[in-house]
């Protein structure tokens, strides 16, 4: 089903999918009615885009809530509070998706319970470029030409390798 909207939709039954559009049209339609100017073409086509790289993202590398992530790193305080004071310390991506924060998870090494050495670097590398950390996230997660086609997410023991990477990205002029 190439060229139509419903190869984005994660099912087979071709009812669920009439189903599923419906109910989307329904819901983007009732909140662009909401608005009291016009919607700009495209808008909502970059709004889907951007819906199903998170989804993508949740579904290969998951978006942790802070409590999974302190006890994963070991916390024994407070549930969630680790992880909020190292985002807070620019130490973890932290994202603001369903009303809190969460965590890509990508950036932990679970067998050992620690982040990635890469993720500090690459936040302030993004924070030195204006980049907000949702849009890192995102970036990590796509093909990057700075690395040979490679996505920096896949390269993440190569600290150096994606901060450069990244610095490239957000140097780019148009």
């Amino acid at each position: 089903m190439r060229g139509t909207v419903a190869h984005l939709v994660p099912v087979a039954d071709p009812d669920e999918v009439a189903t599923i559009i419906a109910a989307s049209k329904r819901a983007v339609g009732a909140a662009v009615e909401s608005l009291h100017f016009p919607l700009v073409p495209g808008v909502a086509a970059a709004i889907a885009e951007t819906d199903n790289a998170w989804r993508a993202l949740e579904a290969e590398h998951g978006l942790l809530d802070a409590a999974a992530v302190s006890r994963m790193l070991g916390s024994r305080g407070r549930p969630g509070a680790l992880a909020n004071d190292r985002r807070s310390a620019g130490k973890l991506i932290g994202v603001r998706r369903r009303h809190q924060y969460l965590y890509p998870g990508f950036q932990f090494d679970a067998a050992r319970g620690r982040t990635r050495p890469a993720i500090p670097a690459l936040i302030a590398a993004a924070d030195d470029a204006g980049l907000p950390h949702d849009e890192l996230a995102l970036w990590l997660c796509e093909p990057s030409g700075q690395l040979g086609g490679d996505r920096p997410v896949d390269r993440l023991d190569d600290a150096d390798a994606v901060v450069t990477a990244l610095s490239a990205h957000v140097g780019v002029q148009w």
